[in-house]
């Protein structure tokens, strides 16, 4: 299992490197290399020149071949170590083998250093025609100078990763391609017994490459196109971040917000997705008597905010309790206009679902300045012990007494949380206590901090957690993150930082209603964290 997780693992890596290059660079290069192929297989063999001519024609083609192929390799390599990895030399051979002595460790990088230059060999080897040895040693060659060429940028260039285990699995990639060249030509000149096995042998390799190919082809496109689609608001709000400053001239420049004589711009690399935990009885989320109002309340509310410029996740605790402007409807639907209320009610005046959500989106953005949000998900409060139990129980400490919830919540316990306790940890408040909402927001702050952390190291030892999850959750959910999203934010999501001080609790004052408590937010510690969250400062 672990050789299998580091493998997908570096399916993820290869695939953010990939996403360096711009899809119509992939698609232009697959077009110039198939048009050289159509021309080296269909075209020049049926026309009438001379055979020395025709062989240099087609020796052409593979050459143009190659340069693409270099080309995209190279592209990828610089593109990618520029864009994300630190700097760092490894000149201890097989150092990633034996990282740590854990089997499998370093496994899929050195699988990649491999297979991307066997199409070199192949490509090297095809271009030899008369020796099968001279065509070995230029598979071996053409892969051992591009490999140096690339190391040794990295390394005057101070960019990437210089490793020599780069160099090594990389010329024997280079060695295995011009292999199966000469294998296949040997296999295909003449019809024995031997030669045929050995041609089922070669095509079975090549079915696999292929099959591994269009897989890790969909994986790509299907991430690709959830980062893509993630970049959309999912709200109908516009944005309303204003300077705060009295400089006329400095207000006047368009997209920046001044506070404190500093300049901000809103960040192009977050993506905020609005988490609510919904309080219905039943599991399907839906609405339970079909009036308006009836939908169940968004119990918990939290913003997931992923920042993939310093790779950091922070959460911000919404209560449910904030005064804040909501749509507000009769009971036959009828919208009555807009009303400061309890901002989890916007969740009950929709259908229960993609409705409810979108009322909610509008109403935390609004909130929020009109932040925008890229997407949503909804659960039903009781798939919190499906979600526990997937990652094998959290460990928490019990703040403070709640033993009406059950004998084993006494301040200071460590406990270890199977499903149905977690529900109560994170769901149970004193409806009759003044600022109850308050005691359980910080209990689901604590929940959600060992959460990530514990899921974290879960999702590490099987990469297909998250996706059986999203199905498994399906009819307890309502969401607008499709399988592309979804595949987008797990890959995302699982390398960045998340410390407990990244759990941050929207700040204001709790008050005692008419009938229910109220939390009133505080408009500038507000301002402040919209600017530290979503907000870079602009040097000038």
């Amino acid at each position: 299992m672990r050789v299998l997780t580091e493998i997908i693992g570096g399916i993820i890596s290869a695939s953010r490197e990939l996403e360096t290059v711009p899809l119509i660079i992939y698609l232009a290069a697959a077009v110039l290399a198939a048009a050289a192929l159509f021309l080296y297989g269909a075209v020049l063999p049926g026309c009438r020149m001379k055979s020395d001519t025709k062989d240099r024609l087609r020796r052409y083609c593979i050459c143009f071949i190659a340069v693409i192929y270099v080309g995209i390799v190279m592209a990828v390599i610089f593109l990618g170590a520029q864009a994300g990895s630190e700097y760092k030399v490894q000149l201890v051979p097989f150092a990633s083998l034996r990282l740590s002595g854990q089997e499998g460790a370093g496994l899929s990088g050195d699988l990649i250093s491999l297979l991307v230059m066997v199409p070199l060999g192949i490509i090297a080897a095809w271009h030899e025609k008369e020796k099968n040895s001279r065509g070995l040693w230029k598979g071996i060659a053409a892969a051992l100078v591009l490999s140096l060429v690339i190391e040794w940028a990295q390394l005057f260039g101070r960019f990437g990763i210089f490793d020599i285990d780069d160099i090594l699995f990389n010329t024997l990639g280079g060695f295995l391609g011009a292999g199966l060249v000469i294998l296949w030509r040997e296999a295909f000149k003449k019809r024995s017994a031997g030669r045929i096995i050995l041609r089922i042998v070669l095509l079975l390799p090549v079915i696999l490459v292929l099959c591994t190919g269009g897989v890790f082809g969909a994986y790509h496109i299907l991430r690709v196109r959830g980062g893509q689609e993630l970049r959309e608001n999912a709200s109908s709000v516009s944005m309303a971040m204003e300077s705060r400053e009295k400089d006329t001239a400095r207000i006047s420049e368009p997209g920046m917000v001044w506070h404190n004589g500093k300049a901000y711009r809103y960040n192009e690399d977050i993506i905020t997705i609005l988490c609510m935990g919904v309080d219905q009885s039943g599991e399907v989320l839906g609405s339970e008597t079909g009036f308006s109002g009836q939908s169940g309340q968004a119990d918990t509310i939290f913003m997931a905010v992923l920042n993939e410029a310093d790779n950091q996740l922070t959460i911000i605790a919404v209560s449910r309790d904030t005064m804040t402007e909501i749509p507000v409807f009769d009971a036959k639907g009828s919208y009555i206009g807009e009303n400061i209320n309890h901002l989890g009610l916007a969740y009950a005046f929709g259908d229960g679902r993609e409705t409810s959500c979108q009322y909610m989106v509008d109403a935390v953005s609004k909130l929020f300045y009109g932040i925008p949000i890229n997407g949503y998900a909804a659960v039903n409060m009781s798939a919190i012990a499906v979600l526990n139990d997937a990652v094998g129980g959290v460990t928490v400490t019990v703040p403070e007494d709640f033993e009406d919830a059950g004998p084993e919540y006494k301040k200071g316990e460590t406990l270890h949380l199977d499903g149905s306790q977690a529900e109560s940890f994170v769901r149970w408040r004193n409806s009759e206590e003044d600022g109850s909402n308050n005691q359980r927001i910080s209990r689901q702050k604590q929940y959600l901090t060992e959460f990530i952390k514990t899921a974290s190291k879960a999702v590490q030892e099987d990469y297909t957690l998250p996706v059986e999850l999203y199905q498994g959750l399906s009819a307890q959910m309502v969401t607008d993150l499709n399988l592309d999203k979804a595949v987008y934010l797990a890959t995302e999501a699982l390398d960045m930082e998340f410390k407990e001080e990244n759990l941050i609790t929207l700040q204001g004052k709790a008050a005692k209603g008419n009938v229910y408590d109220e939390f009133y937010a505080d408009d500038d510690a507000l301002y402040e964290l919209i600017l530290d969250t979503f907000y870079v400062e602009v040097q000038k």
